[in-house]
């Protein structure tokens, strides 16, 4: 239950400003924040497919696709969030690019290693 201080705080608030104006002043702590986290996927991937490679059973191989099939869609979903995005600086931007440079680099891989079905 919201406190007496927290619902004046409030009230205060909504009738000094004029409809729309806190909330386009308000700004998300994570605008320009790039994804991150991707890396951990590729380890993860590139661990099983150093397993597949020393021992080559078909299980250990849908292991492999399976992680690689994590990583693309990780990195898809970094690059979704990024073209969603209305940030402009140029840091995010480099970001951005070299995540879709994965994503091109890891569906790569995933059809190299998995087939013809591999997205």
């Amino acid at each position: 239950m919201p406190t007496y201080r927290a619902c004046l705080g409030g009230a205060l608030l909504a009738a000094a400003l004029p409809a729309g104006v806190a909330e386009a002043q308000y700004q998300s702590p994570f605008h320009c924040k790039p994804p991150m986290g991707q890396q951990m996927f590729e380890i993860a991937a590139n661990n099983m497919g150093m397993k597949y490679r020393q021992e080559p059973t078909p299980a250990n191989r849908q292991t492999m696709c399976n992680s690689y099939r994590r990583v693309v869609d990780v990195y898809q979903k970094a690059v979704k969030y990024c073209r969603d995005s209305d940030c402009d600086e140029d840091a995010f931007k480099d970001i951005c690019a070299r995540r879709e440079d994965k994503l091109a680099e890891w569906r790569q891989k995933h059809q190299t290693a998995c087939g013809r079905g591999a997205r």
